[in-house]
């Protein structure tokens, strides 16, 4: 059985590996979720040795490519926590758009926007709000995520400036 020590030292290799060949530090995510993740992708290699998937990641390029993506993977749905889409609707919304000037924009930014669901949803929320008061207010939805083809997925424009109106 490795050592903690030990099996630190090849996740933070793994992790350096999969930035070098993706651009993207994984780092800072947590240990957990990066873990889970690299399990996944060493069993689908049958690989059950952290130094044995590192050797893999270096001979097979592609690998990162995977390993990143599932690292990367979104869980996502329409209102998929509905308490905190309640509190937005009863405490944000009138607290964003009490007293506040027609003319001007309201912009929200959304950063890890996955396929957009929950984007989408807040944008269903404001709009039924606005209607709902008769409010004519510009909102703005700047959306980001790394995984460009989750924001392409999200129909979004640029994984930089995205924008939603309604």
């Amino acid at each position: 059985m490795e050592g903690v020590v030990e099996k630190d030292e090849q996740l933070a290799t793994i992790l350096r590996l999969v930035k070098v060949k993706t651009g993207h530090d994984f780092s800072s995510y947590k240990a957990g979720t990066v873990l889970r993740r690299l399990q996944q992708r060493m069993a689908v290699n049958d690989v059950y040795d952290l130094a044995e998937y590192a050797a893999l990641l270096l001979k097979t390029p592609q690998e990162a490519d995977a390993l990143y993506k599932d690292i990367l993977i979104g869980v996502t749905c329409f209102f998929r926590d509905p308490e905190a889409f309640d509190v937005i609707q009863r405490k944000a919304l009138p607290q964003l758009f009490t007293d506040r000037d027609p003319d001007d924009t309201v912009r929200i930014w959304h950063p890890c926007c996955a396929t957009g669901e929950e984007v989408y949803s807040m944008g269903i929320l404001i709009q039924e709000y606005l209607n709902e008061h008769s409010l004519t207010t510009k909102v703005q939805f700047f959306a980001t995520d790394l995984d460009v083809g989750a924001v392409t997925q999200a129909g979004l424009v640029s994984i930089l400036s995205a924008s939603l109106q309604i």
